[in-house]
């Protein structure tokens, strides 16, 4: 059922999962166009392979770059999936994406992101997550991690 939410898991406030979000066939079209897209491999926070599109963020400086070199949001396959998105789950009802990054990883070749805080200064006040060829597993911690040699608690996030 496309439409189930998960209710047999315990999540953080806020967090919302839908099983079977998409179909097979949405799901290949869009890795191929991911995949026409190009790769790039990066090192930033754990090795992958990575896509982006939509505004540039510097993480380090905490600061947006309206001007980018990504490539804009792919609307003619996004806007469908917003829309799915925005009537599944009223909390997403004013979700408008800026960007949208694409990571793959592959085992064999040790890919990995570390632990990290997704900043809502930067991403705005959602984060969508949409797992693709494979199952995602994602550990939800309090406590503090350390980025750019600051330490952040995890609680400040909220």
């Amino acid at each position: 059922n496309k439409e189930l939410l998960l209710k047999d898991r315990t999540f953080p406030d806020g967090l919302f999962t839908y099983a079977n979000f998409i179909s097979k066939e949405e799901e290949e079209f869009i890795v191929n166009k991911l995949d026409e897209n190009g790769w790039n491999k990066i090192n930033f926070n754990g090795t992958r392979n990575f896509v982006k599109y939509g505004l540039s963020v510097d993480v380090t400086n905490r600061k947006i770059s309206v001007v980018t070199k990504n490539p804009q949001l792919p609307w003619e396959w996004l806007d469908p999936l917003i829309k799915r998105m925005k009537h599944l789950c009223n909390a997403l009802k004013n979700f408008e994406p800026n960007q949208l990054h694409a990571n793959e990883y592959i085992k064999r070749l040790g890919h990995h992101i570390k632990p990290h805080i997704d900043d809502r200064f930067l991403s705005g006040p959602f984060i969508v997550n949409l797992s693709l060829v494979s199952d995602c597993v994602m550990l939800f911690r309090e406590g503090t991690v350390k980025e750019n040699n600051t330490s952040i608690n995890y609680n400040q996030q909220k």
